[in-house]
């Protein structure tokens, strides 16, 4: 603790930081009361839905304020089954999905309304590979275990599996990123997430108890499917991470949210003890990421893909980075075998030489 209070702030990184201002949208229509859709919190739920027929989405609405027994069952199931509290959400709303769709009651479901709903899905809602899977895993997990019963469309179906490859940042992308990103706290953040490879939710979770000066590694504790990691932490990424601490001083978190308020005639500004919000996160990336001009679809998550990249290409072993990443797989790490241009220009200099006097 001495040694981060010892340190003095850089001259211009000031407490508390500014939100970033949320993106902009086009103003929707006024529902009539009663009648409301959803309550726009969670963007990524509205975006997903925003494609079903009104009657559909009444349907959801209901369904979502109820709270039957079977509901309590389904929830209880997965957590026998050791799901992640954010799973079971996203399980729970997949399966309201197809039943608010469908609109019959479970004993009632045919395997001919199944193979209306996928082709339903795909064809006209056009929702993407990764949620064709999840709302499929929900439905094939309620009829597994909560409400036991077997069909053939849930045998035979298979969600497609294009082979794409994750968009990567280069070494001068990810920096002209970092030079806009003015703001202490966000500009800590990222430089986190980047230099130590983790997912976003990771850092933003991180405690002041996670680090370990002296060995320089940074503990991560229940990361992606509850496992724990270490990994090691530059030791400029400290430097930074003390001087940011240094403008809260939050005796447990790294990144505490910022919580407003009026005393008299003055605005006062506290923290919270709980960390900033995940989508405060997201907004800010993409902010800095269009003022450096990157084109690139990317998120958040792109650091992390960049930062495996990155090691490979300067000949860090791929089991190593499989540990820093948490990865259970080999084949989840060889992704970013391909995407490395210096392994694919000094294979293609070898290839050269070896075929050179044919």
């Amino acid at each position: 603790m001495a040694q981060w209070r010892s340190i003095r702030v850089r001259k211009g990184f000031v407490a508390p930081p500014k939100e970033p201002s949320s993106v902009k949208t086009q103003p929707e229509k006024p529902q009539p009361q009663g009648k409301t859709m959803f309550s726009g919190k969670d963007l990524k739920r509205k975006f997903k839905t925003k494609h079903m027929a009104r009657h559909e989405q009444l349907r959801l609405e209901k369904l979502r304020k109820g709270n039957s027994r079977l509901r309590q069952i389904y929830l209880q199931d997965l957590r026998f089954h050791r799901y992640r509290p954010l799973t079971i959400k996203m399980y729970l709303d997949f399966l309201l999905k197809f039943f608010a769709i469908v609109w019959k009651r479970p004993e009632q479901i045919t395997d001919e309304d199944l193979r209306n709903f996928f082709r339903y899905i795909e064809e006209e809602l056009r929702w993407s590979n990764s949620y064709l899977m999840g709302v499929f895993s929900a439905i094939k997990f309620f009829f597994d275990y909560t409400c036991p019963r077997k069909f053939k469309t849930l045998e035979l179906y298979r969600q497609p599996h294009p082979k794409t490859f994750p968009e990567v940042l280069s070494h001068e992308e990810v920096r002209r990123i970092l030079s806009f990103a003015t703001d202490v706290r966000y500009h800590a953040y990222l430089v986190l997430v980047y230099s130590c490879g983790l997912r976003a939710r990771e850092g933003m979770r991180i405690k002041f108890s996670d680090i370990d000066d002296n060995q320089g590694l940074l503990r991560i504790t229940d990361g992606k499917g509850g496992k724990n990691r270490m990994v090691p932490i530059p030791q400029n990424t400290l430097r930074i991470l003390r001087e940011m601490w240094l403008t809260h001083k939050h005796p447990r978190l790294l990144f505490p949210g910022y919580i407003r308020y009026n005393c008299g005639t003055k605005t006062r500004t506290g923290i919270t003890d709980k960390p900033v919000s995940y989508q405060a996160f997201i907004n800010y990336f993409q902010e800095m990421a269009a003022l450096a001009g990157i084109t690139k679809k990317i998120g958040l998550h792109t650091l992390r893909h960049s930062y495996a990249t990155h090691l490979l290409e300067e000949g860090i072993p791929s089991k190593v980075v499989q540990e820093y990443l948490g990865h259970e797989s080999m084949a989840t790490t060889a992704i970013y075998l391909h995407l490395t241009k210096k392994m694919k220009r000094e294979g293609a200099t070898s290839l050269e030489k070896l075929m050179g006097d044919l």
